[in-house]
């Protein structure tokens, strides 16, 4: 059993995002083929070109202004998703909300109990699917892009951490275990 104190920090948040948009890519790579991908792209490309013409009140289509509006299309793409994509990382977590809140969990032999000041959670250790870890953080996720973060800070000492993944990596394999035996 383990039971751990810790507060996420934004900067913890950013790295957890930034590895679940890789592990959602990657996904999403699997499932898409790059010529499916680059089609979407082309497409979005063509629909910028067309709506700059039409903004314009051109009413046909010149290679021209097809070109401008074909880069002005793959410009304002670009910065959008940058845009987005900061904008996300910087506000999609309240400094008042429970994953920047202090918490409490315990990992024992059904699961972990995580609590905090607005909520409490249970999980069963047949939702992670598996476990990431860095120097600084145990991941335990559920989903591609879906996991829960743990610093490795909570724990007393580096050692304690890798024996905490080894707890939850053995309990992991064993809820799948029996999830395939029992289907």
């Amino acid at each position: 059993m383990y039971e751990i104190d810790y507060q996420l920090t934004r900067a913890d948040l950013a790295v957890y995002q930034t590895m679940a948009l890789a592990r959602l890519k990657a996904e999403a790579r699997k499932k898409t083929s790059i010529w499916k991908q680059l089609a979407l792209w082309i497409g979005l490309v063509i629909l910028f070109a067309i709506g700059f013409n039409i903004a314009g009140e051109t009413t046909s289509i010149d290679a021209q202004s097809m070109l401008i509006g074909t880069w002005i299309g793959l410009v304002l793409a670009a910065g959008l998703s940058m845009g987005t994509a900061y904008r996300l990382r910087s506000s999609i977590y309240s400094d008042t909300g429970p994953s920047l809140s202090p918490q409490h969990a315990l990992f024992d032999e059904p699961g972990m109990h995580v609590t905090t000041a607005l909520m409490s959670a249970d999980y069963k250790w047949g939702l992670f699917t598996e476990l990431s870890e860095s120097k600084e953080h145990i991941t335990l996720w559920m989903e591609p892009c879906l996991g829960l973060v743990i610093p490795t800070r909570a724990f007393s000492t580096s050692a304690a951490a890798a024996a905490f993944a080894v707890f939850a990596r053995m309990h992991i394999a064993a809820a799948a275990a029996t999830s395939r035996r029992t289907s």
